[in-house]
């Protein structure tokens, strides 16, 4: 699951289509939580990336399994997890001034959330997989 290019394809082609479905509802006005999203979106990043280092730690343990999955899966949820802090950051900072601007970081933070979700339940079930085999 982790190799496969298709499979990034796919994740991208979602997350992209979930970001242009909220934009087209933020742009109706019909998001009205939008300042609370953003929190829950660094809420998320900062709990991907600790599940990342609590993973990553088992290198100290030179587990074989743990290791390809954290090489293979762990570069994705690390992009995907401090791209979705970065844009929420960035939302929180500047959501309020124009309503094309909020239309783009809709879009990107919906983006950035639905990738780091596909990630994170890609590297989890990379690991219990891997896991769960060594037994």
């Amino acid at each position: 699951m982790c190799h496969d290019k298709n499979y990034d394809v796919l994740c991208l082609l979602i997350s992209i289509l979930a970001g242009i479905g909220f934009a087209i509802i933020a742009f109706i006005n019909f998001i009205t939580s939008f300042l609370i999203a953003p929190w829950i979106a660094i809420g998320l990043a900062g709990f991907s990336l600790l599940v990342l280092t609590i993973v990553g730690s088992s290198l100290l343990r030179q587990d074989p399994s743990i290791d390809k999955c954290v090489r293979q899966c762990g570069k994705r949820l690390l992009v995907a997890a401090l791209a979705l802090f970065a844009g929420s950051v960035i939302s929180i900072l500047f959501a309020l001034t124009n309503l094309l601007i909020l239309v783009v970081l809709v879009f990107l933070v919906t983006t950035f959330f639905v990738y780091t979700v596909i990630s994170l339940y890609s590297f989890l079930t990379c690991v219990l997989k891997d896991q769960n085999c060594q037994k």
